[in-house]
């Protein structure tokens, strides 16, 4: 049998995925107060921007609620944005707008890789984003809610606006959110436009059709997480048609929006379908190379169909962003092939 672990320990495991996303896009600790009412994020301004982004083209000050549920106000229209996740980045440049900095796991948009280096996600460098002279942070709701006043003591005056993503449509409201900040609408709505088409495209894939029943994991294959539908891969499988089989499981993992789920009772599950992401170094042994090597999970109808499939760490783990609409095209084909 080959071997049934594919991370080095729990613990590893655990680490690295509070340090990747906080997977559920919750803290570390404690819920942030806000976080239920993040989809009111696109709540009206007390002024609107609307335009171009220039200072002519939005009326300023502006003040709007952000998705951590604070009231923030933008005293100008904002020119040196620092945006504090890969997430946080990728909604920044696709509402239209630019960051002056990166963190040190930002890919996408490729422009950003000779920005100046602020630190990683989960351990800003609080003296670079200092450096960088903002006039504006984009924080991350789902990562770094928990050094909001840390952040918003070292600033001073200059204005922290949190977005971030728990479901699919979070990504749309943290869109047409910054659009307004940005003064550029148009190209926020156009972004968010796209979200919402993608969600109706996969409502339309699996209208009449028997929803498969789907494993979602995470982790060693001896000791796996599953996905709850809380999650947000979990929302992107419940939007794509499947019905996910650890719903209803308690959420005992180490870090919400999961479930510690032994490998008797997912190989007992009767998947039509399995779906891993896998953690650890690009071009390395994948979850699903393992589920497929592993006799516990020969017994599926996943495995004897071949239908195990490793999804893409970045789009369904690690960065929530605009580029869920083509995770959430690319999980619905998989889903539902023909």
């Amino acid at each position: 049998m080959p071997p049934r672990r594919l991370l080095p320990s729990l613990v590893a495991l655990a680490l690295a995925l509070a340090a990747l996303l906080a997977l559920a896009c919750g803290d570390d600790e404690d819920e942030p107060a806000g976080t239920d009412g993040m989809m009111d994020a696109a709540t009206t301004a007390t002024r609107t921007a609307t335009g171009s982004p220039t200072a002519a083209a939005a009326a300023y000050p502006l003040t709007l609620k952000d998705m951590l549920g604070k009231d923030v106000t933008i005293p100008a229209a904002p020119r040196r944005i620092v945006a504090t996740s890969p997430s946080a980045i990728e909604i920044l440049y696709a509402a239209g707008g630019k960051s002056v900095a990166r963190t040190s796991t930002a890919r996408v948009p490729a422009e950003v890789a000779s920005l100046p280096d602020i630190g990683r996600a989960e351990q800003l460098s609080f003296e670079q984003i200092v450096a960088q002279r903002p006039d504006l942070v984009l924080a991350d709701a789902s990562l770094q809610a928990q050094v909001a006043p840390q952040l918003t003591a070292t600033l001073g005056n200059v204005p922290v606006v949190f977005v971030g993503a728990t479901k699919y449509d979070d990504v749309a409201a943290a869109l047409r959110l910054v659009g307004r900040i940005t003064g550029t609408p148009a190209v926020a709505e156009a972004a968010a436009k796209k979200m919402d088409d993608a969600k109706a495209a996969a409502k339309q894939a699996a209208a009449g059709k028997t929803a498969p029943k789907a494993l979602m994991i995470i982790g060693a294959t001896n000791d796996p997480y599953a996905a709850l539908p809380e999650s947000f891969v979990g929302d992107l499988l419940g939007l794509a048609g499947g019905t996910n089989i650890a719903a209803g499981l308690p959420a005992n993992a180490p870090f919400p929006g999961y479930t510690k789920l032994a490998v008797e009772r997912a190989a007992s599950s009767a998947a039509d379908i399995v779906l891993t992401v896998t953690l650890g170094r690009p071009g390395g042994p994948t979850l699903a190379d393992a589920v497929k090597g592993d006799a516990a999970y020969a017994v599926l109808p996943a495995v004897k169909q071949g239908r195990v499939h490793n999804l893409d760490v970045e789009v369904y783990l690690q960065s929530p962003s605009p580029r869920a609409a083509d995770g959430l095209a690319s999980l619905t084909k998989l889903l539902f092939p023909q």
